[in-house]
């Protein structure tokens, strides 16, 4: 019984390591960010662009959150963010190694998941740059860059990584609306209101125009950000990006729009609701102004 008793508490001491490790870290690892570079391309960085972007880089990054599909870690200069992609999730769950029970399946769905992924962060830079403040994202294989990447865990190790041999993306680091929107609500600012709603609006009316559906609905709040004032917003989730030739139609973009802030409006409803018929209006005005019939 004593055995018993001391395998038990052996296996609850173990298992409390790894809980505690993982709060510690939110289960980041090296490991969990070796994605190698799956795409080629004939395109090359210009010298000038290569040597913003290697500036940028040479400066240590730490540790800032964890999202659905990255970690993200911020510049020390606090104007960049740098994604590595959840590889782990991007894998083949590890029980499978074991056996062929649905393996070819499980197999089958990461894979699709991979490439879906892959796919949205690629529309992410081109063409949608200018929506989602992508500075450069590298999912293609270089042999060029000769940069290594410092970056800093939650608990401040460092972990030194290859930008030619590893995927990233790098983006300008945005103020949430999450942020930004409760203070300016306290202050009574309403123009700021307002341009924070157009702006909103109207980055997801150019995504539209490029015939681009955000998949993801949700998170108005963490998901879209301002730089620099309030007159242009950014979408900075962008890991469920699909093609879609029904955005580009009136119909289709009035629907993106409806559904991509309809968290927004119940936050207003509630928080502002003397702005909620300016809200509804300028969905309808935005559209007016950005639907480009088909040709």
């Amino acid at each position: 019984m004593k055995k018993v008793i001391a395998i038990l508490l052996f296996v609850v001491f173990v298992f409390s390591l790894f809980a505690i490790r993982f709060l510690l870290t939110d289960n980041f690892s090296a490991i969990n960010i070796a994605l190698t570079p799956v795409f080629t391309s004939s395109e090359r960085l210009s010298l000038k662009e290569k040597k913003k972007i290697k500036n940028i880089l040479s400066q240590p990054f730490f540790y800032f959150a964890k999202g659905h599909h990255a970690f993200a870690f911020i510049s020390e200069d606090g104007k960049y963010i740098l994604k590595f992609l959840r590889a782990k999730k991007l894998r083949r769950p590890f029980l499978f190694s074991f056996t062929n029970i649905r393996a070819k399946q499980q197999e089958h769905l990461h894979g699709k998941r991979l490439d879906f992924i892959l796919k949205s962060h690629a529309l992410a830079e081109n063409p949608l740059k200018d929506e989602t403040a992508v500075v450069y994202s590298h999912f293609y294989k270089t042999e060029d860059l000769f940069q290594t990447i410092h970056i800093f865990d939650k608990m401040n190790r460092r972990f030194s990584i290859k930008a030619d041999t590893n995927s990233f993306i790098l983006q300008k680091r945005v103020d949430l609306y999450e942020e930004i929107i409760p203070s300016i609500i306290e202050s009574k600012n309403t123009h700021a209101i307002k341009q924070m709603i157009r702006s909103y609006f109207q980055v997801i009316a150019n995504r539209c125009q490029k015939g681009i559906m955000n998949k993801d609905r949700g998170g108005w709040g963490r998901n879209y950000g301002v730089i620099d004032g309030y007159t242009k917003a950014y979408e900075i989730d962008i890991g469920s990006y699909v093609l879609s030739d029904f955005v580009k139609t009136k119909e289709g973009m009035e629907k993106e729009i409806r559904d991509c802030s309809r968290d927004f409006r119940r936050y207003i409803s509630c928080h502002l609701p003397q702005m909620l018929d300016f809200f509804d209006q300028n969905i309808e005005k935005t559209v007016e102004a950005n639907y480009q019939p088909l040709r």
